[in-house]
């Protein structure tokens, strides 16, 4: 089992600590154990020394018992060459003990007499000696009890043992916070991504807002490189909702695709039977001498803005160049010459939409240019184009209003045509490409006629795009003027 960032940080951070903590402890204790000694041994012989040397005191047992009391330890003294003790704290046995000790040579810094340990000091005391009746230096020794010595190192080293413990506790509380810090915000992240993988990432709506709050917060408050992970976090999110957004429009395309093949197939060939007959009937009436009103031209007409309807549906779906459709007369002319009449494309769609815009109540106004009419585009295309923003114009105005078509040049190369209304106005969220597939406004809209438009806009090296107005909207697109 692996061991979490939590207790590894806790782990390392108090091994370091702890290593400081005895390294320094023992350095500590070790110093002011030497302190304490030197203290009561050599600092005290010598400050007793001086002393004795300032008052010109005999070196008695009297005043050694009365140092004795003074320093809390034994002393004696005794001429340089130890051949005898002049005075002394210690009982008849001990004193007999050191002073054997002392004459064999150089007395060493421990010494047991009988039962007790003694740590010794010594110093030199410019003073008579008792009972000789000579002058000369003496030597005083200073016994204190290594037993007090360790009792006052204890007494010294406590506090120094007690802030390590302290120093210890305090590290690990704040390498318990420290590593809270890192380790809580990975751990919410790694239970958000975890709760994702069984939640949300089936769903269509996952994006960047899947991030809780509380969650981002937490990140950003901790180091540097947990405001990168969250950032990290947040850039595979969006990435994640872009390739499923991908996912599902491809999903759409092929469904698409495989409808677009079947109206091809079961509504083309019945309107290329439809518009045969229809012209049958228009030679029928001219031999019989009916003067037709163009209702039948303009159902041929019709047909062949189907028929391109259905051809442009069906290279969306497919993801190819449309398809010459050999099927209408039309189409075939265009192929050699795509040159459109834009006023008579537009009175031809106008014309088609009059009683729709009776019955809605919308006057329709055109402005036109004598410089504007030919464009480099196919006249069925044109219609279709200028037929779609008409009937979304239419659909914006439920209740009546202003329908106006007209163009204008924008240079010497290029004629934008506007289709302009007063209805409600295009609402769509600023992320959205209106002229994008499956995009809509429309409760029970497809999503398909403006996407066309741009295709085809395109296509003849033109472009196209809207603008909202105070009321309604306007929407345009640019063709190359034909020369």
């Amino acid at each position: 089992m692996k061991t979490s960032i939590q207790t590894r940080l806790i782990v390392a951070t108090n091994a370091v600590v702890l290593v400081l903590c005895v390294t320094m402890g023992w350095l500590g204790m070790h110093v002011a154990g030497r302190v304490i000694e030197d203290r009561l041994v050599k600092d005290a012989v010598v400050h007793a020394a001086e002393l004795v040397d300032r008052l010109r005191l005999p070196l008695s047992n009297a005043l050694m018992t009365n140092l004795r009391q003074i320093l809390d330890a034994e002393l004696a003294a005794a001429p340089t060459d130890a051949q005898c003790l002049t005075g002394s704290s210690l009982s008849k046995a001990d004193a007999d003990a050191f002073l054997r000790c002392a004459a064999a040579g150089p007395v060493p810094a421990k010494v047991r007499l009988g039962q007790t340990e003694y740590r010794v000091g010594t110093a030199v005391v410019a003073t008579a000696p008792v009972p000789i009746g000579t002058t000369g230096p003496m030597r005083l020794y200073l016994l204190t009890p290594t037993a007090r010595i360790l009792a006052a190192k204890r007494q010294a080293t406590a506090p120094i043992a007690g802030a390590t413990v302290v120093a210890v506790i305090v590290a690990t509380a704040i390498s318990s916070w420290l590593s809270s810090t890192i380790s809580r915000p990975v751990r919410d992240l790694a239970g958000h991504m975890e709760t994702l993988t069984h939640e949300s990432v089936g769903t269509a709506s996952l994006g960047p807002a899947s991030v809780p709050a509380e969650l981002r917060d937490s990140l950003h408050q901790g180091p540097a490189e947990m405001t990168q992970l969250i950032e990290a976090f947040d850039r595979l999110l969006r990435h994640l909702h872009e390739v499923r957004a991908q996912l599902v429009q491809s999903e759409r395309l092929t469904a698409l695709g495989e409808l677009a093949t079947s109206i091809a197939h079961e509504c083309r060939n019945p309107l290329s039977g439809i518009k045969m007959n229809a012209r049958v009937l228009a030679d029928e009436l001219a031999r019989a001498g009916v003067k037709d009103d163009r209702s039948v031209e303009l159902i041929i007409r019709e047909i062949d803005r189907l028929d391109l309807y259905f051809g442009e549906l069906l290279n969306f779906a497919t993801g190819g160049t449309r398809p010459h459709t050999a099927a209408t007369d039309t189409n075939a002319e265009s192929a050699t010459r795509p040159v459109a009449d834009l006023e008579e494309a537009a009175t031809s769609v106008l014309r088609l939409l009059d009683g729709r815009c009776r019955h809605a109540q919308v006057e329709v106004s055109r402005k036109f240019d004598a410089a504007t009419r030919a464009v480099a585009a196919d006249p069925g295309e044109l219609r279709q184009v200028l037929l779609n923003l008409c009937l979304n114009a239419l659909d914006a105005m439920p209740n009546g209003g202003n329908l106006t078509v007209g163009a204008e040049c924008t240079g010497a190369e290029a004629v934008r045509v506007c289709v302009a209304d007063t209805g409600t106005g295009v609402r769509v969220a600023p992320e959205l490409d209106i002229f994008g597939p499956f995009v809509s406004t429309k409760p029970h809209g497809a999503g398909l006629g403006l996407h066309i438009c741009r295709k085809i806009v395109e296509r003849r090296g033109g472009r196209i795009g809207y603008d909202s107005l105070q009321k309604g909207s306007r929407f345009w697109f640019e063709l190359p003027m034909h020369r």
